[in-house]
């Protein structure tokens, strides 16, 4: 073989082998890795909500979002600071890679009793409100679209109902904890898949299992379930032939809690009933938003 062609063998070869690395990268850009954990508060307009981004995610690809509602909690600040410490989703979005949002509400009640809780109506300000924080991250963050959930205990809970009801074209997955849909059976624009949390000795039970029950029968399930989950005093069970999965955990004896929670003795001191080790709600529900993406 004389020079030239050795030259121009040689040459294709390596213009192939790059192109073939070039196409098993997709040719995107390139890894921008998040060295540090981003864990602060952020503002809104005149809102706040708190943002944990976990270290190690690739800013250049998309990340999935879990937003966590707080409960109504007398006062006038902390609420949102205080979910966090709840539901431990910081360590968990660390662990699993996602973007962990805890917004702050609105203060409500009386001067006198001030209240940090959710409208969950279908003209709420608070709709707006995470409006603007996903537009905020959008802004800033490569987010998945189809990977974006909420959860929340109590009032958060309910309103995770309503953002489902509402906001059902942006929201793939909910995950209410004692929370009772507020919606009247509100038609969603698209059925939402749900995994809802409820101790038998709460005194929403009965409501939020009904709750459960009826969003079931708004996503086209059967009548049959078939338990998907049980351990100890916790029972997890989904609905059958569902256009999109509704799944219903219950606590038995439990009380108004988030299961599998660090705080449980500080909420069981102060009249909120048991909280069970033997589920996790944040992780039990992750594990049903991995497996609902909106598309």
């Amino acid at each position: 073989m004389n020079g030239r062609l050795l030259f121009f063998t040689l040459s294709l070869a390596i213009s192939l082998f790059v192109a073939g690395c070039d196409s098993s990268s997709g040719g995107g850009e390139p890894p921008d890795v998040l060295d540090a954990p981003i864990d602060e508060g952020r503002n809104v307009g005149e809102r706040t909500f708190q943002l944990y981004v976990p270290s190690g995610i690739d800013l250049n690809q998309p990340t999935a979002v879990v937003l966590s509602h707080h409960g109504a909690t007398p006062g006038t600040g902390g609420a949102a600071r205080l979910q966090q410490g709840v539901a431990g989703t910081n360590a968990h979005a660390q662990e699993h890679g996602y973007i962990a949002v805890h917004p702050q509400s609105r203060i409500r009640g009386t001067e006198e009793s001030p209240v940090q809780s959710w409208e969950s109506t279908a003209d709420s300000p608070d709709l707006l409100f995470i409006d603007d924080i996903l537009d905020a991250l959008r802004d800033e963050f490569t987010i998945d679209e189809a990977r974006i959930f909420s959860t929340g205990i109590s009032s958060g809970g309910a309103f995770s109902y309503a953002l489902a009801c509402w906001r059902g074209d942006v929201i793939a997955a909910i995950g209410p904890v004692a929370g009772v849909d507020p919606t009247d059976n509100c038609t969603a624009s698209r059925a939402v898949p749900a995994v809802a949390f409820y101790g038998t000795s709460d005194g929403s039970y009965d409501r939020g299992s009904e709750s459960a029950l009826a969003w079931a029968q708004g996503n086209g399930c059967s009548s049959e379930t078939e338990e998907v989950f049980q351990n100890g005093d916790s029972t997890c069970n989904a609905w059958t032939g569902c256009d999109a999965d509704v799944e219903l955990c219950t606590v038995e004896d439990g009380g108004h809690t988030w299961p599998g929670s660090a705080t449980g003795p500080t909420f069981e001191a102060v009249g909120q009933g048991k909280t069970t080790l033997d589920l996790d709600a944040t992780d039990h529900m992750w594990t049903f938003f991995t497996h609902h993406p909106s598309n």
